[in-house]
């Protein structure tokens, strides 16, 4: 079973955007963020659309840039996210939580570090109990 070492916040809407690309990285199953923080595989990823926690996703592998997958592209321009080396992508594994699971996530940072270890413990545990969930 794969550990986390790390738990962090991705907000949907890049640089207060109107445009939320929930769906978007949903549908691929990729987080996308910056060279400024140090994501790595087994990190989770409380997934938010303005401060509701709408899904969890564990990091595959470390992030590449985003310039390597050039069909995005024209994605990233729509959603109003800069297609550049310093943005990066990776794939993960996500969980879309429950309507009773989700939870609000009062930061204004769309991404951070969490720190809050009520919070922490509230997302380690809906991850590790998401296959009892599913099987419900």
């Amino acid at each position: 079973m794969k550990t986390h070492s790390e738990i962090w916040k991705h907000g949907c809407n890049w640089n207060r955007s109107k445009n939320s690309f929930y769906d978007f990285i949903k549908r691929k199953q990729i987080v996308i963020g910056t060279d400024k923080f140090g994501w790595n595989a087994g990190d989770l990823v409380m997934i938010t659309e303005g401060f509701k926690v709408r899904a969890i996703a564990m990091i595959d592998k470390k992030p590449t840039a985003i310039t390597e997958k050039p069909e995005y592209a024209f994605l990233f321009d729509e959603y109003k996210i800069p297609f550049e080396d310093w943005v990066n992508y990776t794939r993960a594994e996500w969980y879309e939580l429950h309507e009773d699971e989700i939870f609000e996530y009062a930061v204004q940072r769309g991404f951070a570090k969490v720190r809050k270890p009520d919070v922490k413990n509230k997302v380690v545990e809906l991850w590790k109990n998401r296959r009892l969930l599913e099987l419900d």
